[in-house]
């Protein structure tokens, strides 16, 4: 394990180890304040974790000066920071003080003064769940393009340029070993599918193609082989075996 003895993370300087704690790697730290406080490794090297909590109110101080608000100046109604608008001083909170406010999403809530004007609350919480929505978004979604003409146009030639190898004879043959969908033994509206889908890189040929009714090919979709059931797997790769050898066996 390396060892962090003497190294500096923020305001903190690692002091020793202090061993496993619910599986996190805990450090004895010091703080430049003189304060010192047990933290995970991984906090101080992501650098979520900076300070004791000292560089917060610091920071919150600093930025109460520059917006020009006294730490006992009362908040007036109407005031917004961040979504939140003030209504009024909340009556039964003592110390520290709160005020009665409407987030833009219509959430009235009680919200520490400190945190307003320092900007640490910007809403009620829905500003956090738009944020993560849009990154979520950014990372499931390529390009969102998927039912665009032209895009459908690229994948057609896309995938005519990479199926120009298959020929008449190998559908002919394919049809006559596999004349009925080879999950279901169905008849009835039959289509070659790509074992290895097209869209990860499977081409049409002897050893990636079976032929399937369109209701197991819609079924299967673009999942991986290893993606479906036993009985499916099982039946595609003998099928798909079973032509290839065939194909080979009329080369020769």
């Amino acid at each position: 394990m390396k060892d962090y003895t003497g190294q500096k993370f923020g305001h903190f300087t690692v002091v020793k180890y202090l061993g496993k704690n619910n599986g996190h790697i805990k450090w004895l730290c010091r703080c430049d304040c003189g304060t010192e406080k047990s933290v995970r490794i991984s906090h101080l090297i992501d650098g979520n974790t900076v300070s004791c909590g000292c560089h917060r109110r610091v920071v919150g101080k600093r930025m109460a000066a520059e917006n020009g608000i006294s730490k006992q100046s009362p908040l007036r109604s109407g005031e917004r920071f961040g979504r939140w608008i003030v209504i009024q001083k909340d009556q039964l909170a003592g110390n520290p003080i709160r005020y009665i406010c409407r987030c833009d999403c219509g959430t009235i809530r009680s919200v520490n003064r400190c945190g307003l004007v320092t900007g640490q609350s910007k809403s009620c919480g829905c500003y956090h769940k738009e944020i993560s929505a849009q990154q979520a978004r950014r990372l499931f979604t390529k390009h969102g393009k998927s039912k665009d003409r032209d895009y459908i146009c690229f994948l057609k030639r896309r995938r005519y340029h990479a199926d120009r190898d298959w020929t008449l004879e190998m559908n002919q043959l394919l049809f006559e070993l596999q004349p009925t969908c080879v999950i279901c033994k169905s008849t009835d509206r039959l289509e070659i599918d790509h074992v290895t889908p097209s869209t990860k890189g499977g081409k049409l040929e002897p050893g990636n193609v079976v032929v399937l009714c369109r209701s197991c090919n819609q079924a299967k979709c673009n999942k991986d082989l290893s993606a479906l059931p036993t009985e499916w797997q099982e039946k595609i790769k003998h099928a798909c075996q079973d032509f290839a050898q065939a194909w080979v066996g009329t080369t020769r």
